[in-house]
């Protein structure tokens, strides 16, 4: 049977009759799975690639001189196929790594990307003015006017520790009103 398979290469693979293409093609799976299958480790690209090197083989074969090494030669094409897949691979998976930050650079100034930001600034706008006047002081000479813990502590006379332990109850109440905003504004849409 296995010899059969090989010979039937011989003739153009249109030629042949349904059933014998069917039996060619699934005595060829089996002849190279397990290559294929070592060199990947993957199921569905070990199939994809037998697939490939299956149309290498029908092509050519055809015009091979001699039958004598066919099995060798549909060994090394499918191992061929299947390195020069993971060549290709790591050669996209290089490329993807020196174009990924270019690409990210471009992606920041879409359309979406500038409508996304600006509406979260709008909404952190709205936070800001939902908070209570004093956690609002207390955040705008932190970070707008770049005051130290001391600093503050200073104007609002209160000490450092009190300082920084309101400072960061605002930024808890902040940070629960964007959120809670977010989600108000996503559950909307």
């Amino acid at each position: 049977m296995e010899k059969k398979w090989f010979d039937l290469l011989c003739r153009p693979y249109e030629e042949l009759e349904k059933g014998q293409q069917e039996r060619i093609y699934t005595s060829y799976r089996m002849f190279v799975y397990q290559d294929l299958f070592d060199l990947l480790v993957d199921h569905s690209l070990t199939e994809d690639l037998i697939h490939d090197s299956f149309l290498k083989v029908i092509s050519k074969a055809p015009q091979l001189q001699s039958m004598h090494n066919i099995p060798a030669w549909i060994k090394r094409v499918a191992h061929t196929t299947g390195i020069d897949f993971i060549r290709k691979s790591r050669k996209d998976k290089k490329m993807l790594v020196a174009i990924g930050p270019l690409y990210n650079l471009c992606g920041a100034n879409t359309v979406e990307a500038e409508l996304e930001e600006k509406w979260k600034q709008e909404q952190f706008q709205y936070a800001i003015q939902k908070l209570n006047q004093h956690h609002r002081l207390m955040l705008n000479l932190y970070y707008l006017e770049k005051k130290s813990c001391k600093e503050i502590g200073e104007i609002i006379k209160i000490t450092e520790t009190a300082t920084f332990k309101r400072l960061s109850r605002a930024r808890q109440h902040l940070k629960a009103l964007f959120f809670s905003i977010d989600a108000l504004a996503k559950s909307e849409k």
